[in-house]
């Protein structure tokens, strides 16, 4: 299937802002217990179940979209796609050109690499997002990346600092960030292991995919956002 089509079995779009689901699958994590709470008012619903309604590895639907009712997952679904935001090379300048209202609504950003070497990089030292964002989490999708491993392209330590300014730049308070890959033990995942280790001052834990079907090797730094803003300084 071609991943910029969208179809699920909920028979509703369950697209994020830009990014496109591949697939029906949802990740099965602790967002499936969270339980909706339709008699608060819906600011404080939105911000409760945010975090559960971020994409999974491999640019999948939560699960918590499956486990309320229709007339709840609307609400959710609403947004579901205000608060993600899926970036590939081929719709980079129309994430630069976001208005600010609604880029200040992202709270979960994945960014996708597919291709060889310098043609798969988003170039974000320029961006806004770089100086003001709201982010809360972070997902990097290596998955189709078929380049060098990063320190010979010279991007390596570049890119820490863009992640670094990411984190900085975030008033909400970016708590996780996530890196995705298509089978364990590659020479990327040791150079990115490695520099963000020393940067951050602690090892990812591997969580499983549960979600994609591609048996992706998921990797997760997770810390309290002043932890992290004080390591990315």
């Amino acid at each position: 299937m071609n991943q910029n089509m969208a179809s699920n079995q909920l028979g509703e779009s369950t697209s994020p802002m830009t990014g496109q689901i591949t697939d029906a699958s949802t990740c099965a994590n602790r967002s499936s217990r969270v339980l909706f709470g339709d008699k608060l008012p819906k600011e404080l619903r939105e911000m409760i179940h945010s975090n559960s309604l971020a994409l999974c590895p491999g640019i999948q639907p939560p699960a918590l979209l499956e486990a309320v009712n229709k007339a709840t997952r609307a609400e959710l679904l609403e947004t579901y796609r205000r608060i993600n935001y899926v970036v590939r090379k081929e719709n980079h300048d129309k994430f630069r050109k976001v208005p600010v209202h609604k880029f200040l609504l992202i709270r979960h950003l994945t960014l996708v690499y597919e291709g060889k070497d310098e043609d798969a990089w988003l170039g974000f030292h320029t961006d806004k997002s770089m100086l003001m964002n709201k982010f809360k989490t972070l997902t990097i999708d290596l998955s189709n990346y078929d380049g060098a491993p990063f320190t010979l392209l010279g991007t390596m330590f570049s890119w820490v600092t863009n992640l670094s300014s990411l984190v900085m730049a975030s008033s909400e308070g970016i708590v996780k960030f996530t890196f995705v890959f298509a089978r364990p033990c590659t020479r990327a995942e040791d150079a990115i292991r490695r520099e963000i280790n020393v940067k951050f001052g602690f090892e990812p834990k591997i969580e499983p995919d549960l979600s994609s079907g591609r048996d992706l090797h998921v990797l997760v730094w997770e810390a309290s956002e002043h932890y992290l803003k004080a390591r990315a300084k």
